[in-house]
């Protein structure tokens, strides 16, 4: 079933204005974007980005075809290379606060 807001009612419900909102999602994706940038950056100096032959093994790992087939694409492998380079950084980080690094 489909579910239709109205943009108003969902205003009402928030207690905000359009423009409130926007601002305040404006704000959370600049966090979200600087915090990325800084663990891509700290995986990337720290050479944590995968090689294709690890790329590929995370590949062969999915058991679900469609989604196999999406990640070998192009644009798939690139996401997967960010997803795993960031996680790479998180770890590394996390190394680092916990003393292991």
């Amino acid at each position: 079933a489909e579910i239709k807001l109205d943009r108003d009612l969902y205003l009402r419900t928030q207690k905000s204005t359009y423009e409130e909102l926007m601002d305040q999602w404006r704000k959370q994706a600049e966090k979200e974007i600087g915090s990325d940038l800084i663990l891509m950056s700290i995986a990337v100096g720290e050479k944590l980005i995968p090689t294709e032959e690890e790329l590929d093994e995370e590949i062969g790992a999915i058991k679900d075809v469609k989604i196999k087939a999406q990640y070998r694409s192009e644009n798939g492998r690139e996401y997967l290379r960010m997803l795993i380079t960031r996680e790479r950084g998180i770890n590394r980080v996390v190394a680092i606060v916990e003393g292991r690094a």
